[in-house]
């Protein structure tokens, strides 16, 4: 099996706004972006999945010409009542409790990252049983940086030490998927950023 991580290109959202469930539209370059995307594929996929995200369905859209599969748990983190907020203006205190324990903490109305973590594995299992060769995931930073910290069994408080840039490509090869958990002994799993 091999499933390719893909990350949305760039969002048309100012510099400093707090986004994870936000539905925000992409910039103009929007097609150069998906040229280099799609260089890096193969030229059959067997399924694309998407987050709703229309950042993320738009990119889908232009990678498979069959029924893409909308699920939401591909979503971006939630952060809330902070959504489109500026960083800036959250109160201090609040951010501060957030950022010191992001994996237990969750904003206003929002989640947490083991929550997310819940999600997000769940979708991945999913995807893991089916009979699908080659699968795309068109999703957020946040979801990609989740599922690479479980395949590298780092901590969830280090899951966003990773950059990712918008329209980053991961390539995942798995044999044995039938019984991943993890990245565990006897499975073979490798993935390298295209």
């Amino acid at each position: 099996m091999e499933i390719y991580l893909i990350r949305h290109t760039t969002p048309d959202i100012p510099k400093g706004t707090v986004y994870g469930r936000l539905d925000i539209p992409l910039v103009n370059t929007f097609e150069i972006e998906v040229k280099d995307i799609l260089q890096k594929l193969p030229d059959a996929l067997d399924a694309v999945y998407t987050s709703p995200s229309q950042r993320c369905k738009h990119l889908a859209d232009k990678l498979y010409s069959r029924k893409n599969i909308i699920d939401p748990r591909l979503m971006e983190y939630n952060f809330g009542e902070w959504e489109g907020l500026k960083w800036e203006n959250i109160e201090e205190t609040q951010l501060q409790i957030w950022m010191d324990d992001f994996v237990n903490q969750s904003p206003p109305g929002g989640e947490n990252m083991s929550e997310m973590q819940q999600r997000v594995l769940s979708v991945w299992q999913e995807i893991l049983q089916t009979k699908q060769e080659q699968i795309a995931l068109v999703t957020h930073g946040g979801v990609i940086r989740l599922l690479l910290a479980h395949l590298e069994n780092v901590p969830l408080e280090r899951s966003f030490e990773r950059k990712l840039n918008y329209g980053a490509l991961f390539h995942i090869q798995i044999q044995q998927h039938s019984t991943l958990q993890k990245n565990e002994p006897g499975n073979s799993i490798r993935f390298s950023q295209l």
